[in-house]
Order: C-alpha cells, then sequence, then structure tokens
C-alpha cells in the first residue's frame, strides 16, 4: 500500500529451513520507483534466523537483475525459469 492505495502483492511461505518467494508483483505505474527494494525486509528476516531465500524467476524477467544486485545466485535453471537463492554471507576474518 501507499497512501492507501494498493500497489502489488508479496506472498511468502516460511519453511524451516528457508523462506520461499512465491510471487512478487508490482503494479506497472509504480515499478523501477524502489518498492522492489521493500525485499530487504525479507533477507532482513532471513538473516536473523539464519535461512536462506529462494524465489523463481522467469529469465526473461526484468526483476532478475533486481534479485541480482540483492545478493541472489542461480542455483538451478528449469525451462524458463531460474531458481535463485539469497544466503547471508559470513565473513571470513
Amino acid at each position: 500500500m501507499r497512501e492507501g492505495e494498493p500497489i502489488g502483492r508479496i506472498y511468502i511461505h516460511r519453511d524451516t529451513d528457508r523462506i520461499n518467494i512465491l510471487d512478487v508483483t508490482i503494479l506497472p505505474k509504480y515499478r523501477n520507483t524502489g518498492i522492489g527494494t521493500n525485499l530487504i525486509q525479507t533477507l532482513a528476516e532471513a538473516a536473523q534466523s539464519g535461512k536462506s531465500v529462494r524465489i523463481y524467476v522467469e529469465t526473461f524477467n526484468r526483476s532478475l537483475g533486481l534479485f541480482e544486485r540483492f545478493g541472489f545466485s542461480k542455483i538451478e535453471e528449469a525451462g524458463v525459469n531460474y531458481l535463485l537463492e539469497w544466503r547471508l554471507q559470513k565473513l571470513e576474518y
């Protein structure tokens, strides 16, 4: 919601060892306005709980770049979909 108006949706499934983003949709007029960065909330939750985050993204979907910027990596190809995964990176000293 933005100023009381629906702008999109996100469906999340929380499993014992990972968080699966099932669907993210932002209405066209609100795309490329920084709303997708709210995904960081899901990553923060995952980091605090030690879980990974996974999502399927079509190979031609423009949001693929967004997920890559957040540190998601391709772990599987399934037809026209990539399975992407984000894991908290442990720093080595």
